[in-house]
């Protein structure tokens, strides 16, 4: 009878792996993802968030920053180098042209006091938060000795039919439920 060895065949299944791994980076080392907008950094700090974009090539003429109803959106256009046919390029890693990037800002943003900077190259934002609000205390008062009646306070009767009033205080009808209409049928 003969000795199988798991040893020896974790060994070979290493070796397939590390030849499969292989290939597949020979086949796609030529593909490179390009994106059409701009990658960005966000950052947290007590009294607001940053976020820094790299937009080399970008003049400030070119740049729009907008908010608006909890959304952020960058557009710029990207100029290639002037004289250059696109023919005549061998390799472009650097996309040209228009592009438009709209982030989705958390809530407790400040939109009124957003404010960016544009120094070598390197887009900033600044997005102050909306300072928290201090806890309110709430006043507990104590009730007469006679509350008044559960009927003048509509919300706090419970009946399984609802109610439709026409005018405060006045009830004109009554609508069963669905659950009820189909136990019944």
């Amino acid at each position: 009878m003969a000795i199988f060895r798991w040893g020896n065949a974790w060994q070979a299944m290493e070796n397939f792996e590390q030849e499969v791994d292989s290939l597949l980076a020979g086949v796609l080392q030529g593909l490179r993802v390009v994106r059409h907008y701009p990658a960005v950094n966000l950052y947290e700090l007590p009294d607001q968030l940053l976020i820094t974009a790299e937009l080399p090539g970008i003049r400030l003429e070119e740049l729009d920053i907008s908010v608006n109803e909890g959304s952020l959106t960058l557009k710029g256009r990207h100029l290639g180098p002037e004289g250059v046919p696109d023919e005549a390029f061998r390799r472009q890693e650097r996309p040209r042209g228009k592009w438009q990037r709209t982030l989705k800002l958390p809530d407790g943003i400040r939109e009124e006091a957003v404010s960016a900077q544009f120094s070598n190259g390197v887009l900033l934002i600044r997005l102050p938060k909306v300072p928290p609000k201090p806890a309110r205390q709430i006043t507990v008062t104590a009730v007469a000795e006679n509350p008044p009646p559960v009927e003048s306070v509509p919300e706090a009767i419970p009946t399984p039919a609802r109610r439709i009033a026409t005018e405060p205080g006045q009830v004109s009808g009554l609508i069963e439920p669905k659950e009820r209409e189909s136990h019944e049928s």
